[in-house]
C-alpha cells in the first residue's frame, strides 16, 4: 500500500502559510513510499511543474506517446500540460510541484534547461539531494523566516540538479501537447486491460470508431498503432515481472496478455535486444 509521508508546501505569496491561500502560487515537496507490486494510473497532466525524484526501485514512466523504463535513482522534470504517468513495483520518490508563478528566473532557468530529460544522479549524488529534501520538509511553514530558507534550499537542490548535465541524457520525447479524448479513452483502457486479448477489431467495437480512425489517430498523436501501443504496455509489464518475480516465462506470457510464450519471446527480443531470460539474468546480475 501507498504510505505518504507528510507533504510540506509553502506559499510563496505569503510569508509563511501551512496551508496554500493561493493556488497558483504554490511549491509542494512530498516523499511517498509503496510496497505495492504493481499499480495502473490513468494518464493525466497538471497545470505546474512535477520533479519526479525515484530514489528506490523501477517505474515505467508513460509520456502520450512514449514508455521508458527508469531505475533509481532518477530524476525527471515534467513541464506542466503534458500527458504522463508512472506504473511499476515498490518504489520510493519524492515529488516537487511547483506553480510556474512561484519560481524566480534563476529556479524557472534550471528547470526548463532539464526538462523532459532523463537524470542519473550518482549514489553520491542522489544521497545529498534527499538529504536536501528531507531537510525541506522538516521546515516549519508557520515559524518565522522559514520561507526565505525554504527558498534557499530548494534553489541550491535546483542547482545541484543543473550540475548533473553531464550525466543527462535527453531521451524523454514528447510530440503532441494535446491528444484527444479518444486516444485517451483508450490509452487507459489499453493500460487496465492488458492481458486481456484485445485486438484491433475489438475496440473498434469498443469505441464505436472505424479501425481506420483508430489507426490515424495513434499514428498521428502517438506515433504508433494501437496494437504496436498494447504491445510496449505489455512488453514493460513483462520487464517488471522478470525482474520482481521468479514466474516462468510462460507465467509472464500468459499474465501479460500474450498468446503463447514462443510469440512472447520474439517480440521481447524484438523490443529490448535481450530474450526474457537473458533479460532477467542481465537484471539480476546488475
Amino acid at each position: 500500500m501507498h504510505n505518504p509521508v507528510n507533504q510540506t508546501i509553502f506559499d510563496t505569496s505569503v510569508a509563511t502559510q501551512a496551508k496554500v491561500l493561493q493556488p497558483q502560487s504554490f511549491i509542494e515537496v512530498e516523499k511517498v513510499i509503496s510496497t505495492q507490486l504493481s499499480k495502473v494510473h490513468p494518464i493525466h497532466s497538471h497545470k505546474h511543474y512535477e520533479i519526479y525524484f525515484l530514489t528506490k526501485g523501477s517505474r515505467q514512466l508513460l509520456f502520450a506517446n512514449s514508455l521508458y523504463n527508469v531505475d533509481a535513482p532518477a530524476i525527471v522534470i515534467i513541464p506542466p500540460n503534458k500527458l504522463h504517468a508512472t506504473e511499476g513495483g515498490p518504489f520510493e520518490r519524492y515529488n516537487v510541484d511547483a506553480s510556474e508563478i512561484a519560481l524566480d528566473p534563476f529556479q524557472l532557468d534550471i528547470i526548463e534547461d532539464k526538462k523532459l530529460r532523463l537524470l542519473k544522479p550518482t549514489e553520491k549524488q542522489a544521497k545529498m539531494l534527499t538529504e536536501l529534501l528531507d531537510e525541506i520538509r522538516q521546515l516549519d511553514p508557520l515559524k518565522k523566516h522559514n520561507n526565505i530558507a525554504f527558498n534557499t534550499l530548494f534553489s541550491y537542490y535546483l542547482y545541484s540538479i543543473g550540475k548533473l548535465a553531464e550525466s543527462t541524457e535527453n531521451i524523454i520525447e514528447y510530440h503532441s501537447d494535446f491528444v484527444p479524448s479518444l486516444v485517451l479513452n483508450i490509452t487507459n483502457y489499453l493500460k487496465v486491460h492488458y492481458r486481456d486479448p484485445i485486438t484491433l477489431d475489438s475496440l473498434s467495437k469498443r469505441f464505436s470508431v472505424s479501425k481506420s480512425t483508430l489507426i490515424y489517430n495513434f499514428n498521428k498523436y502517438l506515433h504508433s498503432s494501437p496494437v504496436d501501443y498494447l504491445i510496449n504496455i505489455r512488453i514493460q509489464q513483462a520487464k517488471a515481472a522478470l525482474r520482481e518475480t521468479n514466474c516462468s516465462v510462460v507465467e509472464i506470457a500468459e499474465s501479460c496478455g500474450f498468446s503463447n510464450a514462443n510469440y512472447f519471446s520474439l517480440m521481447f527480443k524484438r523490443k529490448v535486444g535481450l530474450s526474457p531470460a537473458n533479460y532477467r539474468k542481465y537484471q539480476r546480475e546488475k
